[in-house]
């Protein structure tokens, strides 16, 4: 599988991968294919509390105890897809829309935990020691060696890509290649990978990914978040590929972050890149990491993610995307609400 997959299932740990990429927490992207130059999206906005808080009522009611994440969470997420979505070329975000689909779609509990979740037919694919990926027509499997844990499944035809599987891993990409005869390209500011373990192009919109450069000093590992570029030919490689930056030339081992506004500059592959952090979600800019290094960080407002979500009378408040903002699970039905603790800290949910 690709590092940081985007795949937002409520009931697997992976939802982190989208969440807190988009907070600038962790890589999105493998170190050295990350990156993108961009513009603030404001075409698509954030999305209208409104708009999305029955999903949110009925995705905390239905899954799991272990699977919940906290409204605040969850809105924070659809905030910072739908402000990429309508432009990013990126394959794992063509995954999460799918996710996303899933979700609003679902009326009931049994949809909302069908979604990523592998049909019998599919699970075929996968034997009872397996927990590799395999491919089941075009549907991605994610095997599971638990019996009490469910195969997950992603259907990569439904985003029109196709699901390929090679000799050590399977993967949702653009196309079929194969490794080593089929190059790497860019088309645009996405950069086109054959991956060597599924055998099909994976995508990377170097505009909205985000990655890190890190370092050991001593006996700690030191790490500098970058986002910014296109995709260009490696000037160091020839005949490689990679995201890099669009300014003037810099010093990746030596260059220090700065911030302009909400707008981060980094150096990407040598140069400078420039990457809007509002496009991680409305309430994001850049500024002072607990690391002590410019990055995309949540700015002062009202409330954060780590904000303790509370429950009363049926009603959750939370925080959306810097502001304190109010479920009431009755008025969608549900019995209640309740309290639990997440990675973010004290979250809510409703109750059936």
């Amino acid at each position: 599988m690709t590092t940081g997959k985007m795949l937002v299932t409520a009931n697997s740990c992976v939802v982190l991968a989208f969440a807190l990429s988009m907070l600038g927490c962790v890589p999105t992207d493998d170190d050295e294919h990350a990156g993108g130059d961009a513009g603030y999206q404001t075409d698509t906005g954030g999305p209208s509390t409104g708009e999305i808080e029955e999903v949110l009522a009925r995705v905390s009611a239905c899954v799991d105890s272990d699977s919940r994440y906290g409204i605040g969470l969850m809105y924070t997420m659809f905030d910072a897809y739908q402000r990429v979505a309508g432009v990013s070329q990126s394959t794992d975000l063509k995954i999460t829309g799918l996710m996303f689909d899933c979700y609003i779609e679902a009326t009931n509990c049994e949809e909302v935990r069908a979604c990523g979740h592998a049909t019998e037919a599919q699970g075929q694919v996968c034997s009872g020691t397996d927990d590799d990926p395999h491919c089941s027509g075009d549907v991605l499997v994610e095997c599971s060696d638990d019996p009490e844990e469910p195969h997950e499944a992603y259907d990569c035809g439904a985003a029109g890509m196709v699901c390929g599987e090679g000799d050590s891993d399977a993967d949702c990409g653009e196309s079929r290649c194969t490794p080593g005869t089929d190059a790497d390209y860019c088309q645009g500011d996405a950069l086109w990978e054959c991956d060597y373990g599924s055998d099909v192009y994976i995508v990377r919109d170097c505009r909205y990914s985000i990655g890190y450069h890190c370092s050991q000093e001593g006996e700690e590992w030191v790490c500098f978040q970058y986002a910014g570029g296109t995709c260009q030919e490696d000037p160091e490689y020839e005949g490689e590929f990679v995201c890099i930056g669009t300014g003037p030339e810099c010093d990746s081992s030596t260059f220090q972050n700065y911030c302009e506004g909400t707008t981060l500059v980094s150096c990407r592959n040598d140069k400078e890149a420039r990457y809007d952090c509002r496009n991680n979600g409305s309430h994001m800019t850049c500024g002072e990491s607990d690391s002590g290094h410019m990055e995309c960080v949540e700015a002062a407002g009202a409330c954060s993610l780590r904000t303790p979500e509370t429950c009363a009378d049926g009603v959750i408040t939370y925080c959306a995307a810097g502001r304190v903002e109010q479920l009431n699970c009755r008025t969608y039905g549900y019995s209640g609400c309740g309290t639990g603790v997440s990675i973010t800290g004290i979250i809510g949910y409703c109750t059936p």
